[in-house]
């Protein structure tokens, strides 16, 4: 069983047989790659982020904005797995 379903702007929403699955869409944002993301039956999101070091507090501003843009693609897809049910 695999079935894809909308998904977001960095990732594909994927349904398992051992739960939902977002699968980055070879996407990177500046230098950061998105993770593989793993959603639980109790509604937690799992991901490891590879380890970076932040020279700047450039650097670190667009690390933030960063885990902005991933928290945000976090949330819309547990919207859609939510409305899937």
């Amino acid at each position: 069983m695999n079935d894809n379903y909308k998904g977001t702007e960095h990732y594909t929403l994927t349904k398992t047989e051992n739960g939902w699955h977002g699968d980055p869409n070879d996407c990177e944002w500046q230098w950061f790659d998105f993770p593989n993301l793993t959603f639980t039956d109790d509604g937690d999101c799992r991901f490891y982020l590879e380890a970076e070091s932040i020279d700047a507090a450039v650097e670190l501003d667009e690390y933030r904005e960063f885990l902005t843009i991933l928290s945000n693609e976090i949330e819309e897809l547990r919207q859609q797995i939510d409305a899937v049910g």
